[in-house]
């Protein structure tokens, strides 16, 4: 599975959508982690599902005869770095019909400092 991701930065910060069909809430794992120094999002998920596959409703009910399903077992990770200035407090997930939304609101960097530096 490779979900399609999309990233934007609005006025508030960073929102990425992820479409991710045929998952359930409790098969996504969004984290932020610092690597080498720098904010990274990771989003995994893995789902592993068997379902019977029947056009007959009378298939696969003679004794002895298998029945056919479909195994079907999908397995992700996506790891996105993100601006410094993301406020790691307000990541919030959101998931609805399989579409993952991740918001991030951006914290007030301090003011750059400036120091002057003497001729010798």
């Amino acid at each position: 599975m490779r979900p399609r991701f999309d990233l934007q930065e609005t006025s508030e910060g960073v929102m990425l959508t992820a479409f991710t069909p045929g998952l359930r809430k409790e098969e996504l794992n969004v984290e932020v982690v610092e690597t080498d120094n720098v904010p990274v999002l990771i989003i995994a998920g893995e789902s592993n599902s068997t379902v019977a596959k029947s056009d007959d409703q009378s298939e696969g009910t003679v004794a002895g005869m298998a029945i056919p399903f479909q195994a079907k077992y999908a397995k992700f990770e996506r790891r996105i770095r993100i601006p410094h200035n993301v406020d790691r407090e307000s990541v919030k997930a959101d998931y609805q019909d399989g579409m993952l939304t991740v918001t991030m609101s951006r914290k007030a960097l301090p003011a750059p400092q400036k120091q002057r530096v003497l001729i010798h």
